[in-house]
């Protein structure tokens, strides 16, 4: 079994630190969200446009357990692809459909002197949509907050090399999810703008503790923007 080892003993968290971003509720950011809500729909003044598309690169921190945390698995951080298409209806709300993948090969802590690497792949796909909420009292920097509902996929699957040492093994599973969150648009042009968001994703895979994982996904990107509204 290959292995790539540590220098001395390995450095143990106490669990009670990847409770952290547990006690983050998601109830904190939806306050947020709605009190860009209430600014939005008294001060919007701009124009906006009818559709907005976004694709980019994303960043996640996915929360695993804090029974993991021994092994090094608490969270998992991985990278991916973030698409998503915005139909605004009025200047100031519009309805998100919101679909992202992020991708793994987390190292496992077996001891304090041997670390197993590639041979796991993970990955974590949602699947959301729901309510954006923009605040357009510039036509060149937008803010907005967002609330997101659908489903979160996890997969699990060993690699060539892991399948050498205990056989293919594959296992995957999807939970309800809730995003909330937002960002800022900061136009290029009329028609194209840079986008960065961060949404915390909870989800409620059993996890052997509270079944309840806290999520953290940052995106960065394009926006396409097609047709104005007055």
């Amino acid at each position: 079994m290959e292995a790539t080892g540590t220098s001395g003993g390995t450095a143990r968290i106490p669990k009670e630190n990847g409770h952290f971003m547990r006690k983050i509720s998601p109830a904190i950011l939806l306050t947020a969200v709605m009190v860009l809500f209430l600014l939005s729909a008294t001060a919007s003044a701009q124009s906006a446009p009818q559709w907005e598309i976004f694709g980019g690169g994303t960043w996640l921190r996915a929360d695993i357990s804090p029974d993991l945390q021994d092994f090094g698995l608490a969270h998992v951080r991985a990278i991916g692809w973030n698409f998503s298409g915005t139909q605004n209806a009025t200047n100031w709300f519009g309805v998100t459909l919101d679909l992202s993948g992020a991708y793994s090969r987390p190292e496992i802590i077996v001891s304090p002197t041997e670390t197993l690497t590639n041979e796991f792949n993970f990955s974590v796909y949602t699947f959301m949509a729901g309510p954006t909420f923009a605040l357009r009292r510039s036509d060149r920097i937008v803010p907005f907050g967002r609330v997101l509902l659908g489903a979160v996929h996890d997969r699990v699957k060993t690699t060539s090399k892991g399948a050498l040492l205990i056989g293919d093994v594959s296992a995957s599973e999807t939970h309800f999810g809730v995003g909330a969150g937002g960002g800022v648009d900061v136009a290029i042009s009329r028609m194209l703008a840079v986008r960065g968001t961060a949404d915390l994703i909870h989800s409620t895979f059993g996890d052997f503790d509270d079944d309840r994982q806290n999520s953290v996904r940052v995106s960065a990107g394009i926006v396409f923007r097609f047709g104005m509204k007055p």
